[in-house]
């Protein structure tokens, strides 16, 4: 049957109207039934029961069921087989480990919402506390929905080669080289010549070049495809309408056939201190064609409760003893630069104006001390071991008194006598010590020269000029030498109020409190390397939650034993992999404390050992 043109532009869109409106109305008999989350049930690693008959009735046969034998009696049970009905929690418990908790979960996307013609896209995000974390995407895409992808980028990858990017090929060349042939023989015959040609090469008639080749271009073709490279952005949204996604998403699947999916999310998420649930929310989109539909109802929350190890520490207030003296002896050391044999204090020396500061600093500190008294302050100049002791002597002396003279303006009247004076002529120990430290000298050297300057306690002249022999000497006098030249302030105080020379009096230990602290703020690390020395129950506990099994062995294996370490013990035998001796420690425990059953259901190192225990 012939149908005219006037009814085919009557039917033809009335067809896709009704395609559409079929179209519309699958996609909300789809929805009907909406996406589900759900949190997958564990698996037990228990061991099944010997199945001893395994048949089924015939439609002769007498009944026949399967059986199952008793581990303590022997006696053979009947079995038969229900069908069993799915119960869905909507929360579970998660062990936090390291900082970070594992969440688990299965998106069911069921049978009438899988179409090759569509895609679903399904964004994953969580509720921690008072902010939000989104998570990897998930796209179900249908083959045909796919394959029109495909040939947008087909079609766009086409359209993008057809864009003429070369200028030369928009100038006639064959029609430029017969013009050329016949008037510029000269420049036609430079056709195949690498050599230079100048922009301004004219004829005769005053015809450039470059009127030339504009002449013989094709100007509507070059404005055609400029306009088309200008189209791209908007020819890609056209041809592509829905892009293969950027970035990272966690699954893209091509599906063919209508049944119910499951895709089963894992996803690590580090928490933060005091952050006691997290909320899984799921919002999804459906699209058709490249263009978006509908919205996909969103599934129930679930709700994951966090449990830590934390949680078991023990809140002690530990102290320790200080000892407080009477009398206080507090000291500093000054690099104060010295011209050569001179002792006056230059100011302007070096770097002796920020060192002055430093000591005018002190001394206005420790003055100002309410609860002590300075008794005497001892200032001593030391020079460095060149030159003989004799001259050496004289000259720290001099150097003393020239810093004691400095210093007097920065003490208030009442104290100016308490100052004394000090001297050390060469300062041996000093070199020793900057000797054995130096990373310059070989170490052989290094060891010679400590040898020779263990002789210290002999004539200091001779020794001086024995080292001033050793190929060293040079460096030493020129790296070293200079850092020996130091002035030692000595502050004696002492404390008013206190009639006693020593008073021993009870603080809270900082060191304790900050590992206590590190481990409700998860920083595990620190924890150990505060509380380890102490090795007691919270030290044990620091060392199960940075993942130092073995340092924790150690440490409970040292205390005596109650439910809490044998629970601990228990959980870092099974992570060590000895089972047998992690669940007597778990029995104790709970026979100790039977609320350690109940704890150990949340730590996934002992839920298994928990279930076992139980059928026992």
């Amino acid at each position: 049957m012939k149908v005219s043109y006037h009814y085919a532009c009557v039917l033809l869109p009335l067809f896709l109207v009704l395609c559409g409106s079929c179209s519309a109305v699958r996609r909300t008999e789809a929805l009907k039934t909406p996406v589900s989350l759900q949190i997958p049930e564990p698996q037990r690693k228990d061991v099944e029961p010997e199945v001893i008959v395994d048949a089924h009735q015939g439609p002769d046969d007498p009944l026949l069921m399967d059986a199952v034998r008793d581990d303590s009696t022997g006696t053979l049970y009947a079995m038969d087989y229900l069908q069993a009905a799915e119960v869905v929690a909507r929360f579970k418990t998660v062990a936090e480990r390291g900082g970070q908790v594992n969440l688990s979960f299965d998106l069911r996307i069921p049978e009438s919402m899988v179409d090759s013609r569509w895609q679903l896209k399904f964004y994953p995000y969580l509720e921690l506390g008072n902010r939000q974390q989104e998570l990897e995407p998930v796209f179900i895409t249908g083959a045909k929905y796919r394959e029109q992808q495909l040939r947008g980028y087909e079609r766009y990858r086409k359209f993008i080669n057809s864009i003429i990017l070369d200028p030369e090929r928009f100038i006639r060349k064959d029609m430029l080289e017969i013009f050329l042939k016949r008037n510029f023989p000269q420049i036609y015959q430079m056709k195949t010549d690498s050599s230079y040609v100048p922009e301004d090469v004219q004829d005769s008639w005053g015809v450039t070049r470059q009127e030339v080749i504009d002449h013989y271009t094709r100007k509507r073709l070059q404005s055609r495809h400029r306009r088309r490279w200008k189209q791209r952005e908007e020819r890609f949204r056209k041809y592509v309408p829905d892009p293969f996604p950027e970035g990272k998403i966690r699954l893209d699947s091509v599906i063919q056939d209508k049944d119910m999916l499951v895709y089963s999310y894992s996803q690590p998420v580090k928490v933060s201190r005091g952050l006691k649930k997290i909320l899984l929310h799921v919002r999804g989109e459906l699209y058709e064609s490249g263009h978006l539909r509908s919205t996909v109802p969103a599934p129930d929350t679930l709700e994951f409760y966090i449990t830590s190890l934390s949680s078991l520490m023990e809140k002690v207030e530990r102290k320790k003893t200080k000892i407080i003296s009477r009398r206080v002896c507090d000291n500093m050391e000054v690099a104060i630069d010295f011209r050569s044999s001179r002792w006056e204090v230059d100011t302007a020396y070096r770097n002796n104006g920020e060192e002055l500061v430093r000591i005018g600093k002190c001394i206005d500190r420790i003055v100002k001390l309410e609860e002590m008294v300075l008794d005497s302050l001892v200032i001593s100049a030391t020079c460095s071991p060149e030159g003989s002791l004799r001259y050496n002597t004289r000259l720290s002396q001099k150097r003393s008194s020239a810093i004691s003279a400095y210093v007097d303006r920065f003490l208030p009247d009442s104290l100016k006598d308490r100052v004394r004076i000090g001297f050390v002529p060469e300062n041996w120990t000093g070199l020793c010590r900057r000797v054995e430290a130096d990373t310059v000298m070989e170490r052989s050297r290094r060891n010679f020269l400590l040898g020779l300057l263990s002789r210290v306690g002999e004539d200091r002249d001779l020794l001086e000029k024995d080292l001033s022999r050793e190929p060293e000497y040079a460096y030493l006098r020129e790296n070293i030498y200079p850092s020996l030249r130091t002035v030692t302030f000595d502050f004696h105080l002492h404390r008013p109020d206190m009639q006693q020379d020593t008073v021993h009096t009870e603080e809270p230990d900082l060191v304790y409190m900050e590992g206590l602290e590190a481990i409700r703020g998860m920083n595990y690390k620190t924890a150990v390397s505060r509380l380890r020395s102490y090795k007691d129950y919270n030290a044990a506990l620091a060392c199960v939650l940075a993942d130092c099994n073995h340092s924790a062995l150690e440490i409970l294996e040292g205390l005596e034993e109650n439910a809490s370490i044998l629970y601990l013990k228990a959980l870092v035998l099974a992570r060590l992999g000895q089972y047998r001796s992690a669940e007597d420690c778990l029995n104790r425990s709970i026979r100790s404390d039977p609320s350690m059953e109940f704890r150990a259901g949340l730590d996934p190192e002992l839920s298994s050992l928990t279930y076992k225990i139980k059928r026992q």
